[in-house]
């Protein structure tokens, strides 16, 4: 027995359970072309009375789940290519990295007080910040954000409106697309930040969703100078003896360049430059 059903737009993530169940059936008794009609227990007809129900029960369900919204985050470019620096996640301190995080909604789906929000790595700093929209969720995203958005640009936070609907056959996607600046003070390696999403179960009164989330992992590389310093004394100098200092600078393998370097040496008390 073949049945079909259509859905009205539902909260994204829903479990809609449908129940099948025999209500009653016929059986043969042992008299001819003679039947009885029996009721299953917790018929699922309520006008059924209990004490006609004189059968196992007999029913059984389906669950169809409504996709939930998906989350994405990516690096989308550094502002500086250079040795050992040239990779696209790859960022010295002082250099700016453009991240874009996104919701994405699904064909049919409601969103209640839904927010799209990133925390940026410590030491980095935000310099802009934009968020757009597209009905038809491709990325990059350039149209308005819908009436009842509110984007924060100082801290890359979209909102939504407090009731999304999308009723259209195709995801819709928000996006985020934000520059920051690596700080002096940030030291070497994975730099991993999270955009969340968040939602209720119902726009007032409802309970908070499973937050849906997604990571971008910048590598923040630095230059290691190094130095050594040689005189060709030896040991032991006498008075009036010219000494002659090397220094070499270098840096360390691996690392990106270092850009207008001094060295500075102090000479000591009792030495004068010859």
């Amino acid at each position: 027995h073949n049945v079909a059903h259509s859905f009205p737009t539902r909260r994204s993530s829903d479990l809609l359970t449908n129940t099948a169940a025999v209500r009653s059936f016929d059986a043969f008794t042992d008299l001819l072309d003679v039947t009885s009609t029996y009721y299953p227990k917790s018929n699922i007809d309520t006008t059924v009375l209990v004490a006609s129900q004189d059968a196992l029960a007999a029913s059984d369900t389906s669950n169809v789940f409504l996709p939930a919204v998906t989350v994405s985050k990516a690096i989308v470019s550094s502002s500086i290519t250079d040795t050992n620096n040239n990779g696209g996640s790859q960022a010295t301190n002082g250099e700016t990295i453009t991240y874009r995080y996104s919701a994405s909604v699904p064909a049919g789906t409601t969103v209640y007080n839904g927010a799209l929000t990133d925390v940026l790595p410590a030491g980095f700093t935000l310099v802009t910040s934009s968020a757009a929209f597209n009905a038809a969720g491709s990325s990059p995203a350039s149209d308005p954000l819908p009436v009842g958005s509110v984007f924060n640009s100082a801290t890359g936070a979209l909102t939504l409106p407090a009731t999304f609907d999308n009723t259209a056959p195709t995801s819709a996607l928000f996006e985020v697309t934000l520059t920051a600046r690596v700080g002096s003070s940030v030291t070497t390696g994975n730099k991993v930040n999270t955009a969340t999403f968040t939602s209720d179960s119902k726009l007032t009164g409802g309970v908070a969703l499973t937050p849906k989330t997604a990571t971008a992992t910048a590598v923040v590389v630095q230059f290691l100078p190094t130095l050594t310093k040689t005189n060709n004394s030896g040991a032991n100098a006498t008075a009036g003896q010219v000494v002659t200092y090397t220094l070499t600078a270098g840096n360390t393998s691996g690392r990106p360049p270092a850009y207008d370097t001094v060295v500075v040496d102090c000479v000591p008390a009792g030495l004068t430059f010859n």
